[in-house]
């Protein structure tokens, strides 16, 4: 993106975002602040287990602060978009779902862990969950 341009590149996502991994692409849109930010020094930890500290890209100064808030919210769209057209094309019978209030609160930890706070989570990694959801359908007759 920072070579060629946002536009051109996000166009030319578009084009394979359908057959990218979910977790693909909720690792990219937790990622897109952290990486067009110029200040930020981001941490990972490698398959053997060593942390390395990678430093920001050297071309982010050849863009203005607009313009990579601009990136931001373009890599936030085009993950939006992927996520409601794969949603929208998972066939379901059910016509509305009902999710209880405090699920919305439940801390998970999905892509980037090293931006999670681990140690207050209540649920631990590979815990099995019990979820109870309330699904509503409403007949033809009833509306």
């Amino acid at each position: 993106m920072l070579r060629f341009g946002y536009a051109q590149t996000l166009e030319t996502f578009e084009e394979v975002v359908d057959q990218l991994p979910m977790r693909l692409l909720v690792s990219l849109g937790n990622a897109a602040e952290i990486y067009f930010d110029e200040d930020a020094i981001r941490s990972i930890q490698t398959i053997t287990g060593l942390r390395k500290t990678i430093n920001h890209n050297k071309q982010l100064a050849l863009y203005s602060c607009e313009e990579r808030q601009q990136m931001v919210d373009a890599v936030y769209a085009v993950y939006k978009h992927a996520k409601l057209k794969r949603f929208q094309t998972t066939e379901t019978e059910s016509k509305s779902i009902y999710i209880a209030p405090e699920l919305f609160d439940i801390p998970i930890n999905v892509g980037d862990r090293s931006s999670t706070i681990q140690d207050t989570s209540c649920a631990l990694i590979g815990i099995t969950l019990l979820l109870a959801i309330i699904i509503v359908i409403k007949s033809k007759a009833s509306t």
